[in-house]
């Protein structure tokens, strides 16, 4: 299907599923990239998907189908008209393709969709380490450039991801990267490969940086497909002029688990 322009695909509960092949995924993933309306489109989906996986204790212990034949016996002993009749298994009819559109099955003691996509960011997580005179803390609430950063990441779930991207933009809105590193122009890294597991595991590399003063933003993207910086500095660069960068919990990153870190530059 496509959509108005002709080029974009519609399909994304198909792709939120996992029912298009894998040529056909990231065909639509590099799109999302260049495509706003798609973007806000698959998160819509991906909003409807969760709420269709809320559990409804309205719909527990309910026996559609007795009720169906039980009121059609009800119509049939009052001698009703046929016409009532179906106007009553109609409207019954409606709460039966109702509940079996939700497609709810039960596992682990609660109901989901088929297929339903869990929200990534959960299975996900970084932590940064402010490495001063040969100690580390933990990063607090404010960052002083005088120390050096380090990271190590957390990277668990069913379908753990491969690779990860880490940079701060700052209230100058630079965009300062430290995973991968990007020293010099004309050069387009990508993301770096990381492993799968439930243990803290540590980035060797020790970071300094020089932000703005003020408001300091590190992100932390997860994905299955290597990014590329420039592809990542492209939407930063939009995001940022269009000032939607700091009012967003989430960044609009196809296919992505995310983890956003604020602390405030402190001279």
């Amino acid at each position: 299907m496509s959509g108005a322009g002709g080029n974009c695909p519609l399909d994304w509960f198909e792709y939120l599923e996992g029912e298009v092949g894998e040529e056909r995924r990231a065909e639509m993933m590099d799109h999302l990239w260049s495509c706003e309306a798609c973007r806000k489109e698959l998160e819509r989906c991906r909003r409807l998907i969760g709420q269709l996986k809320k559990r409804d204790e309205r719909l527990e212990g309910i026996d559609l189908t007795a009720r169906l034949n039980r009121k059609a016996s009800e119509v049939e002993q009052k001698g009703r008209l046929r016409g009532r009749l179906v106007l009553s298994l109609s409207a019954a009819a409606a709460v039966v393709i109702i509940a079996a559109g939700m497609l709810w099955f039960r596992q682990g003691g609660e109901y989901r969709t088929k297929g339903a996509v869990e929200n990534p960011d959960k299975w996900v997580g970084i932590s940064a380490w402010v490495i001063e005179n040969g100690t580390s803390v933990g990063l607090g609430k404010t960052y002083r450039p005088s120390a050096a950063l380090a990271f190590s990441y957390t990277n668990i779930g069913p379908e753990p991801f491969g690779y990860l991207m880490i940079f701060g933009v700052d209230s100058a809105g630079r965009i300062h990267w430290f995973h991968p590193a990007y020293l010099r122009e004309g050069t387009n890294p990508e993301s770096i490969g990381i492993e799968a597991g439930a243990s803290e595991r540590e980035l060797p590399e020790k970071i300094r940086f020089n932000p703005a003063p003020g408001r300091l933003r590190i992100v932390a993207l997860f994905t299955n497909r290597p990014l590329r910086v420039l592809q990542v500095e492209k939407m930063m660069k939009n995001w940022l002029e269009e000032g939607t960068f700091w009012k967003v919990a989430r960044l609009p990153v196809p296919e992505s688990g995310q983890h956003i870190i604020d602390v405030e530059v402190v001279p």
